[in-house]
């Protein structure tokens, strides 16, 4: 009895030694029972398999799910530089063409027309024009005959616009053009011109004049002045001796007349005429050059 006790527990012991081999020479599930790495297809980021230049899947050594963790997002970090790198040169492709895009230049607008002057006075006038597409206009003026042009308004947003302070009985040059604003800068129209002339006073005054005497060697001659006023017959009302020493020879009419009067002034030994036009109280007449230069000066 005692002999079959001792095999029995010599037989339990070989199959627990057996089972206990059995079980630790079972491989896992989870790893591989090849001592020899076995090699996996390299993907992309989407899954898919990267191929070489001839078409062959790309594979290389399995190192467990952190080396193709590690691959993936590989992959990923150098599809992203380089979509990064093709938007910024996309980028400045589109910046040079844009940079090097032309400026269209906006069309000129049309030049006014009908511009004229009308409701003249003495001192003041209205002009008008006819409307064209444009942000403003420029209106600028000059005296005639030797006047510059002078700024009226460089930003007139009207298409009529009344003139006052002018002198009495002179003329005047008008110029219009039309502006059109835009980044480029501005463009304008061609510039369109009209004249007009004041009225003269209808004043009753006695006339203040100064003669400008020439400087030629103290030469004499003899001058002499008439005056006609509108409607009435021309009289005399200087006649004198002068020396041309380059002096000033001032006077004043005895009697007083009304409105626009003109004025001839006579060199006897030159034989020169000169008529003039006056609304004035007073008037300077020029003949220090050779012949006779005859004008009409403004009120103080």
């Amino acid at each position: 009895m005692k002999y079959f006790k001792s095999l029995t527990a010599v037989f339990l012991a070989a199959v627990i030694a057996l089972s206990f081999a059995a079980c630790k020479a079972k491989p896992d599930n989870n790893e591989n029972p090849s001592d020899e790495p076995s090699t996996v297809v390299v993907t992309d980021k989407n899954g898919e398999a990267v191929t070489d230049k001839d078409g062959n899947p790309v594979t290389e050594k399995a190192e467990g799910n952190k080396k193709k963790a590690n691959v993936s997002e590989k992959e990923s970090s150098i599809a992203e530089e380089s979509t990064k790198k093709k938007n910024k040169e996309e980028e400045k492709t589109t910046e040079k063409e844009t940079t090097t895009q032309p400026v269209s230049k906006v069309k000129n607008p049309n030049t006014p027309t009908d511009f004229k002057a009308s409701k003249i006075t003495e001192t003041s006038l209205t002009l008008s024009w006819k409307s064209v597409t444009c942000d403003y206009y420029e209106l600028e003026y000059m005296h005639l005959p030797d006047g510059d042009w002078e700024v009226i308004d460089d930003k007139l947003d009207a298409t009529q616009i009344e003139i006052s302070g002018l002198t009495s009985f002179t003329k005047y040059a008008f110029r219009l053009r039309a502006i059109i604003k835009h980044k480029a800068g501005n463009s304008e129209s061609a510039w369109v011109e009209t004249t007009a002339k004041t009225k003269e006073q209808d004043i009753t005054r006695e006339i203040e004049i100064s003669i400008q005497l020439p400087a030629r060697n103290n030469e004499e001659d003899k001058l002499v002045l008439y005056i006609e006023e509108d409607g009435k017959k021309r009289e005399k009302i200087l006649s004198k001796k002068v020396t041309f020493d380059g002096s000033v020879i001032k006077f004043k009419t005895k009697e007083k007349y009304k409105g626009t009067v003109t004025l001839t002034a006579k060199l006897v030994n030159v034989d020169t005429v000169k008529k003039i036009k006056t609304d004035k109280d007073k008037c300077f007449i020029d003949i220090s050059q050779i012949g006779m230069d005859i004008l009409i000066g403004d009120d103080d």
